[in-house]
């Protein structure tokens, strides 16, 4: 069963990301120590990234398409922003273009992206989530999810969001 959901209005705020935090890279076949660090650098799948987040690291930026890994889920537990719309060479956060949308691609054995987050805004913008096994995006927790220019589709559930 087909689920494609566009989101193109904020939900909510996002008051509680900060944008100068140091970004985590996120870029399919990088060569680098995947310390998330720089392009260069960049960790190469979903869960590696989610580990790295913290209140000091909160920007996780996408290029191309990307992981989650085996049967894993990619569980975020502090608020972030997933941005995507990267190429793989910007220097700013703002660099970003929506036309280039990130994909973060499932193989039918992902579970998705799961936010645990107790407080807080998570925002995920310009970024395709596709094949999961189960849903593509959870919200399981009472922080606040705020989904931009996204496409949710062809997953087992698109989005389960619960207190949104």
């Amino acid at each position: 069963m087909r689920y494609t959901v566009a989101f193109f209005a904020a939900l909510t705020g996002l008051a509680a990301c900060s944008s100068s935090a140091a970004p985590i890279y996120l870029k399919s076949g990088a060569g680098g120590d995947g310390s998330g660090s720089s392009w260069a650098n960049a960790c190469t799948d979903l869960q590696a990234a989610a580990l790295l987040a913290s209140g000091s690291r909160t920007n996780v930026v996408l290029a191309g398409t990307v992981e989650v890994k085996s049967s894993g889920v990619a569980n975020f537990t502090v608020p972030v922003r997933i941005l995507g719309g990267f190429t793989g060479y910007q220097d700013t956060l703002d660099a970003h273009d929506p036309a280039k949308r990130a994909v973060v691609e499932g193989r039918n054995v992902g579970k998705g992206i799961y936010l645990s987050a107790t407080t807080g805004t998570t925002l995920i913008e310009d970024v395709e989530v596709k094949h999961m096994n189960g849903r593509g995006i959870e919200k399981a927790n009472a922080g606040n999810l705020e989904l931009r220019r996204c496409r949710i589709e062809d997953n087992g559930v698109g989005v389960n969001a619960s207190q949104i």
